[in-house]
């Protein structure tokens, strides 16, 4: 998926974008186990698209959670984020909400 236009890398701090590297990184390893292929530049640039646009992520408790809560958000962002180019929008379908949204934002 392309994200131009709907990635301000200046909205996000370089310990923000490290940690969200970190956790493609064990999206990446942990999917290798259900023979799922996920491409860790696709993702990297999903969950920036989420955290910058939708709804900040609390990062350090995404990385750290348990495999089904980590999973239930990886899947749900990767399957449910919808860009619609034309009407210059970016959200989830189907009613999805990552557990690990910071709802202060």
């Amino acid at each position: 998926m392309n994200f131009d236009g709907f990635m301000d890398r200046d909205k996000i701090s370089n310990n923000d974008y490290r940690l969200i590297e970190v956790i493609a990184d064990r999206a990446v390893e942990s999917s290798r186990q259900y023979d799922v292929d996920i491409n860790r530049r696709e993702l990297i640039g999903e969950i920036l698209a989420v955290h910058i646009n939708i709804c900040s992520l609390r990062l350090n408790e995404f990385l750290e959670a348990d495999d089904f809560n980590f999973i239930h958000d990886i899947g749900g962002i990767r399957k449910y984020l919808v860009v619609n180019r034309k009407e210059g929008t970016i959200e989830f379908s189907n009613h999805f909400w990552p557990r690990f949204a910071d709802e202060g934002r």
